[in-house]
């Protein structure tokens, strides 16, 4: 970032935000949402699973597919605020011909009485070859939350 300079009470404000129209698209599959909840009478859980699609659209100007969607799972105990844990599945695919890639990110969230466990995988694919992988853990301090 540059210092501040003496010309900078000389220069235009900002306009308004521009957004071009969207580019036109077919819609291939439809996007789709279902959430489904399941109780465990035996041991208290309740587990809610979410499963969102943005659908799959071919832009005719760019000769592109593309399409997106997520998995999302939440659990957790009755009476047991550390038995919560979280974790989501990301996912965005572009084609073009024989051209495909893929852009996968998975999370998994979790908290003991004094820590909160992140976990996170981000991968790249090119057709069915991983070209790209990162992981990382993370244990972070509660400090009381």
């Amino acid at each position: 970032m540059r210092p501040p300079s003496a010309e900078d009470d000389r220069l235009a404000p900002f306009g308004p935000p521009e957004t071009p129209p969207p580019l036109p698209a077919d819609e291939l599959v439809p996007a789709s949402r279902s959430r489904q909840v399941v109780r465990d009478l035996r041991d208290g859980a309740t587990e809610v699973l979410v499963k969102r699609r943005r659908g799959t659209h071919y832009l005719r100007d760019v000769d592109l597919t593309h399409g997106a969607g997520c998995d999302e799972r939440y659990r957790i105990v009755e009476g047991d605020p550390t038995s919560a844990t979280q974790s989501s599945s990301w996912f965005i695919t572009l084609e073009r011909g024989d051209w495909r890639v893929r852009v996968q990110a998975d999370l998994a969230l979790a908290a003991t009485a004094t820590r909160f466990q992140v976990s996170a995988l981000l991968q790249a694919f090119e057709g069915d070859r991983r070209v790209f992988s990162r992981a990382f853990d993370r244990s972070i301090p509660r400090d009381l939350v």
